[in-house]
């Protein structure tokens, strides 16, 4: 079953003066529930209707039942400031400019870009990794009272800390 049931299921579908009472809505609500209906939304014209119409006070509604799949836009390309203080990040973008054989400046920018992010992808891989050993090396002496567990833990901490600060 679907359709323009001339009902309101929220407040917002309203236009006009006039006020539609909780209680209507909230019976209809009900009711699409209790029926198992469900609201599969809607592309175009908000409202059906047009006071306008010669014959017709609403207009076809027309329902497409094909899947549609839904593609998610690779992530836009986006320079890392902390990349700046890594210590070969130079030499990597020397070598992307040179390498192959591009025609344009915007080819040779946007191979750039591919290969940074791939590089950055590999350093936050790396980055996690290295702040998930700190921690469990930390984890090993955290709880030790002894005097060499608290020397291990604190250096643990420090080595900890300089991960973060990358």
């Amino acid at each position: 079953m679907a359709g323009d049931f001339n009902d309101l299921l929220l407040h917002d579908e309203k236009v006009g003066r006039a006020y539609q009472p909780n209680c209507l809505i909230n019976g209809f609500c009900r009711t699409v529930e209790f029926c198992g209906l469900f609201n599969v939304g809607f592309m175009g014209n908000k409202f059906t209707w047009e006071r306008e119409a010669a014959n017709s006070d609403h207009s076809a509604l027309f329902m497409s039942l094909r899947v549609i799949i839904i593609r998610y836009a690779h992530k836009s390309f986006r320079f890392e400031n902390s990349w700046l203080c890594e210590e070969n990040i130079q030499d990597v973008v020397h070598s992307a400019w040179k390498e192959g054989d591009f025609g344009t400046f915007h080819d040779r920018v946007v191979h750039c870009g591919e290969v940074l992010k791939q590089c950055g992808l590999e350093r936050k891989k790396l980055f996690k990794e290295k702040l998930r050993q700190s921690k469990q090396q930390m984890s090993r002496y955290r709880t030790l009272r002894d005097s060499q567990s608290i020397e291990l833990y604190y250096t643990d901490h420090t080595t900890y800390l300089e991960v973060l600060r990358q």
